[in-house]
């Protein structure tokens, strides 16, 4: 059986990954400067001391809640944290709307990396073991700058077929696994 390539759901859950770790990234990183320019450099400990306990309460949620409504949840922290990101870089008028802004972005974030690991498992199907490293690769090292061109080892250009499982042996996928074999040239 010819290995094909990965699903579109596949794609599409590493895309949405991406996007969410360079812009949680960006606003972790600036956050500091963000406030001082509303004059609360003073309270930026308390303002991520509020967004860590809210992330606590948030993977607490969202392992109380996924079961049941997984695709909603998954929204759900995509509209918390667009909506906590853009009133803590635009509309931060006051102390305590940013510290509601901080917890609503601790609330989506905490239980994110929950809510995409398992989006990406329903798409892979069969495929899961292999698509796994990609998501990880993407919340692991998605804020290290690469050279252009240059893809993880770990992100598959293609997902093998059956019997994959039995050629990579039981530990975590390889490259072996996770790219298509190359075709043997003429003559060979």
């Amino acid at each position: 059986m010819q290995p094909h390539a990965a699903p579109h759901g596949v794609r599409t859950v590493l895309v949405v990954t991406g996007a969410f770790v360079l812009a949680h990234t960006i606003l972790y990183a600036y956050i500091a400067p963000i406030l001082s320019d509303a004059c609360r450099h003073a309270q930026v400990q308390w303002i991520l001391l509020d967004f860590g306990s809210a992330s606590i309460i948030g993977i607490w949620l969202t392992g109380a809640l996924m079961d049941r409504h997984h695709r909603k949840l998954v929204i759900l922290t995509i509209v918390l944290f667009t909506t906590a990101a853009a009133v803590l870089a635009i509309a931060s008028s006051s102390p305590a709307v940013d510290y509601v802004a901080a917890a609503v972005w601790g609330l989506a974030f905490g239980g994110t990396v929950t809510l995409l690991q398992s989006a990406l498992m329903e798409p892979a199907g069969k495929h899961a073991d292999a698509a796994q490293p990609s998501i990880s690769d993407h919340l692991e090292h998605g804020n290290r700058p690469r050279r252009p061109g240059r893809r993880p080892a770990s992100a598959p250009t293609r997902l093998g077929g059956a019997g994959d499982r039995e050629q990579c042996g039981s530990g975590p996928p390889s490259r072996r696994c996770c790219f298509a074999p190359r075709a043997p040239r003429r003559g060979q």
